[in-house]
């Protein structure tokens, strides 16, 4: 498998991921220079030859259809808007950036393949890239999520907190056109 962790921070996502995933191949990509020099010391002292970091703000120089699954925890949120009655976010984040860097994301995911977002103060179900996948999980919204990650909406207004909210995304297979090879064809 080969596994994306986005916005790494200093690698205990990575080393979780190692964990359950003992095989895998694992990237972590993160904004700080510094948090991926830390990521590499400890990848170092762990002797792992199939993990690598790269520091980066976006999926854009990642390969198409790679990733078997990406995982983006409290990546796509800002601390600042925990707390605070804010009706706006458009201050500190902004929903167009979102959409562009989940669409490049989804790119480098292999159809069947896994998008984890979880701790986002947006939605990944209110991008266009939403449409191509289905939700798989979603899980309670807390009173400690509404406190500390709010959700916003794609004009970067407060929405009101749902009661669910999808985490894990399947991207669906891509249907093969008439006339291709293992394409039902109407004869």
């Amino acid at each position: 498998a080969r596994l994306l962790s986005f916005g790494c921070s200093t690698g205990d996502e990575v080393a979780s991921l190692r964990g359950y995933f003992p095989a895998a191949r694992i990237r972590g990509i993160d904004i700080s220079a510094g948090n991926i020099r830390e990521c590499k010391k400890r990848r170092d002292l762990a002797d792992d030859p199939n993990v690598d970091f790269v520091v980066a703000s976006s999926a854009k120089s990642e390969p198409t259809s790679y990733y078997d699954a990406i995982f983006c925890m409290a990546v796509f949120r800002h601390g600042r808007l925990g707390g605070r009655d804010a009706g706006s976010c458009a201050d500190l984040l902004d929903f167009g950036a979102f959409e562009r860097t989940v669409t490049e994301l989804s790119q480098c995911l292999k159809p069947s393949g896994l998008l984890v977002i979880d701790h986002s103060n947006f939605l990944f179900t209110d991008t266009a890239a939403s449409q191509e996948f289905d939700c798989i999980r979603d899980r309670p919204r807390t009173d400690q999520d509404r406190d500390k990650t709010p959700l916003f909406g794609p004009d970067n207004l407060a929405l009101p907190s749902p009661a669910q909210i999808g985490t894990v995304f399947r991207k669906r297979a891509s249907e093969r056109p008439l006339g291709a090879p293992g394409a039902l064809n109407d004869d």
